[in-house]
């Protein structure tokens, strides 16, 4: 069985097609995560996709602690 340069240009445009599909299809981790320090400490969730940022400075099971949106950093300068 013989491989020609042809037969080598097919088979890598056939993988690099499908290794683009995954790609395109692959999940992203657009999301909001939660950062929580497990004790007394803030707590801070982060929206990836609007990059907008919230803290909770105290933890306490006891009252409703109020959530702060931090502003967004304008790097522009």
């Amino acid at each position: 069985m013989k491989f020609s340069i042809r037969d080598l240009l097919w088979f890598t445009v056939v993988v690099a097609l499908c290794l683009s599909l995954v790609y395109v299809k692959w999940p992203t981790g657009i999301g909001r995560y939660q950062m929580s320090s497990g004790g007394p400490g803030p707590n801070y969730i982060l929206d990836t996709a609007t990059g907008k940022i919230w803290a909770q400075p105290t933890y306490d099971p006891a009252q409703d602690a109020k959530w702060f949106e931090y502003s967004r950093p304008d790097y522009s300068k």
